[in-house]
């Protein structure tokens, strides 16, 4: 074996390939192709160390330890083999692609005290501004007010019957009705009631030879109805009036009371006719007209001394409500404004008769309602006053001597000039002002309503900590996150 002890450095294996039998042979070994030399022992049997024999050519045989070792290679089980360094690669190159999308997701909300420094720093201040305009600033007055659908008037049967019972002999209106000038309410007993429009209550008989103020609103309530008077005087009961009268009753097919006869002139002589009065009771003089009948009895009814036959609501619904000064001087009779029920949500337009302060008084535009006789609603007035300036209240500043002022940008950055104002109207958030020197206001300028600044721009962010811990192939990074400062 003494030549076998001074092996060359590469020795030919199987199909004459070269192999380092330390460091690995060549990628594959194919020792099943091989196939003995002429001068080779036993062809390749193992010799004693059971490992390569050779041959007297210089070429060796392949023993039980080499073919274990030509597997490994052959399977990629050795360190450093190519088979095994082409899965580890992959491997490791995957883990890093992972950890640099993990960085740079977290990376986003990381913040660095360079950064965190930065954004603790203040803004630039700013200026909050609203333009001015110029036009009518309309101003909304809403007041509460209660609802009345006039007084009540009862009308009972004439105190004069003549003996009769007092029986409803007819009835000339119905509930709910309006009624005007001369109009015929009902009768007992076949004795009218006719109703007449007069501030002056009815307090006795009128005749022939009676003069008054009575009887200068039943004069006036005659000719209204359609019934001329003649020639007689205002306030004189004279033979016109009494000839209306009678006029009056007959028209309702009624006999007229005889107050005897009056002397009359003529060219074909002298004559007496007889003359028609009214009698206490037959005639009602209410303040205003026209009037709704709230109530009547019935055909037939026996009627008790006092008890009233038809009821009235004298008068025109009005409405009462109360405001304060300041609202009171900005409204003025003839004004349009809206009521609004609270109970049903019904509204209906009213006009503005009178202004007491505290009191203002409505009226109705057309009918009133059913059922608002009693309510107390919302009524709301827009108002327009004189054209002005108008800005936001929160433009509106009063210096130490008690000067009011409006404060515009002048737009070279942060600048400003002062404009005092005299302040007019407010609603809405908005301001009517007059500047005192005129010229020094212009529409559209920017007026200042405040500064904008903010006390620190940070925001809340995360803080990456990364430390090394050394793994089977290598370092491997560990990541723990944790808040950053402020956050």
């Amino acid at each position: 074996m003494s030549d076998a002890q001074s092996l060359p450095t590469d020795v030919t294996v199987g199909l004459g390939e070269t192999a380092d039998p330390i460091a690995g042979g060549p990628s594959a070994y194919e020792p099943s192709a091989y196939e003995p030399g002429a001068g080779e022992q036993s062809a390749y049997e193992p010799g004693a160390g059971g490992d390569v024999t050779g041959g007297g050519d210089g070429t060796f045989g392949i023993g039980s330890r080499s073919r274990r070792l030509a597997g490994l290679v052959r399977r990629g089980r050795l360190p450093g083999s190519p088979q095994r360094r082409s899965r580890v690669l992959p491997a490791m190159l995957a883990v890093a692609l992972l950890l640099g999308v993990v960085a740079g997701f977290v990376a986003r909300g990381f913040v660095s005290p360079a950064q965190e420094a930065a954004n603790a720093s203040a803004p630039p201040a700013s200026l909050i501004t609203a333009q001015v305009r110029f036009g009518v600033l309309p101003v909304l007055v809403t007041m509460r007010a209660n609802v009345s659908d006039g007084k009540s008037v009862p009308v009972s049967a004439p105190g004069d019957l003549g003996g009769s019972l007092p029986v409803v002999t007819s009835i000339g209106v119905r509930p709910g009705e309006q009624v005007g000038q001369g109009t015929l309410l009902f009768t007992v007993a076949e004795r009218p009631v006719f109703i007449f429009q007069g501030k002056i209550p009815v307090f006795r008989s009128m005749g022939p030879g009676v003069h008054g103020p009575d009887v200068a609103e039943l004069q006036a309530g005659l000719v209204a109805a359609g019934f001329g008077i003649g020639s007689d005087a205002s306030g004189v009961y004279g033979p016109g009036t009494a000839a209306a009268v009678a006029a009056l009753y007959k028209a309702h097919d009624l006999q007229a009371a005889s107050a005897g006869s009056v002397g009359t002139s003529s060219a074909a002589g002298s004559r007496r006719a007889p003359s028609a009065e009214v009698p206490l009771g037959e005639v009602l003089f209410v303040p205003h007209l026209p009037v709704r009948i709230a109530s009547a009895d019935h055909l037939g009814e026996v009627v008790g001394s006092g008890k009233a036959v038809v009821t009235l609501r004298s008068g025109r619904a009005t409405l009462a409500g109360f405001a304060g000064s300041a609202q009171t001087s900005l409204l003025r009779a003839g004004m349009r404004a809206t009521a609004i029920s609270d109970i049903s949500g019904r509204s209906f337009g009213v006009r503005i008769t009178a202004v007491h302060s505290p009191q203002v008084l409505f009226v109705p535009v057309g009918r009133l309602p059913a059922g608002m006789a009693g309510q107390n609603v919302e009524v709301s007035v827009t108002t327009s006053q004189v054209r002005s300036f108008i800005v936001p209240v929160a433009a509106v500043s009063t210096a130490g001597n008690g000067q009011t002022y409006v404060t515009v940008a002048t737009g070279k950055g942060n600048q400003t000039r002062q404009v005092p104002v005299r302040l007019d109207l407010v609603s809405g958030g908005e301001q009517a002002v007059t500047p005192l020197r005129p010229g020094s206001l212009r529409p559209g300028e920017l007026v200042v309503l405040g500064i904008a600044t903010s006390q620190s721009k940070s925001k809340p962010g995360l803080r990456l900590r990364l430390r090394l811990r050394r793994g089977l192939v290598g370092p491997r990074p560990a990541f723990s996150v944790v808040p950053a400062p402020g956050g």
